[in-house]
């Protein structure tokens, strides 16, 4: 027989186990945790690209209103409290 295979089986503490076991557990749960947070972040990712472009579509539209305005007004500023164009001069 070889050295390693004579060799006889050790038994560690059950104080020693119990503590290798909670580091064990540890380690899964934070990793769980870790997958459930990048889980998290791609929604909130994917949600923030949707807002965006819901953005652009916002600022596309103002421009065109704009573009309306001052086609039937002139150059001018619109006045949102009280709806007057004031035209520039």
């Amino acid at each position: 027989m070889s050295e390693q295979t004579a060799q006889a089986v050790i038994k560690v503490t059950e104080q020693e186990l119990n503590s290798v076991r909670t580091l064990s557990e540890s380690f899964n749960r934070m990793t769980m945790e870790i997958g459930e947070l990048n889980v998290a972040k791609i929604d909130l990712e994917n949600e923030l690209n949707k807002k965006r472009d819901e953005l652009s579509t916002l600022r596309q539209e103002e421009v065109k209103i704009g573009d309306e305005l001052e086609t039937k007004y002139g150059k001018g500023r619109l006045n949102l409290q009280d709806g007057t164009y004031s035209p520039f001069e």
